[in-house]
């Protein structure tokens, strides 16, 4: 039997994707809190940026963990903890190039 061991980190930057996820979906499609609203703002502002630069941190970390395993431990580099840490740094890229994308308009 394969033992798969989790990371905590990989997991605390998949639940700060969740989150982040949830706010989306608050905002966006339920609209319990109106889209140009102050408190939409100060939830993205002093909630979801720094908790999502926390997962990004954290997701770095862990792929960097995961990518020594693999080189001098002999590893897989594919595992449940790549896959749980890359979310965050997917949603850190997407909205970071929407806001670059809005700035060249």
């Amino acid at each position: 039997m394969l033992a798969i061991q989790l990371n905590k980190k990989a997991i605390i930057s998949f639940c700060i994707f969740i989150a982040i996820v949830v706010k989306d979906i608050l905002v966006g499609y339920l609209q319990v809190i109106p889209e140009r609203s102050p408190a939409n703002r100060l939830i993205s502002w002093f909630f979801i940026i720094p908790i999502m630069i926390i997962g990004v941190v954290l997701s770095l970390q862990t792929i960097r963990e995961i990518y020594l395993q693999s080189k001098y431990g002999g590893k897989s580099l594919f595992n449940i903890n790549l896959f749980l840490s890359l979310p965050v740094l997917l949603c850190f890229l997407y909205v970071f190039g929407m806001i670059a994308y809005a700035f060249t308009l």
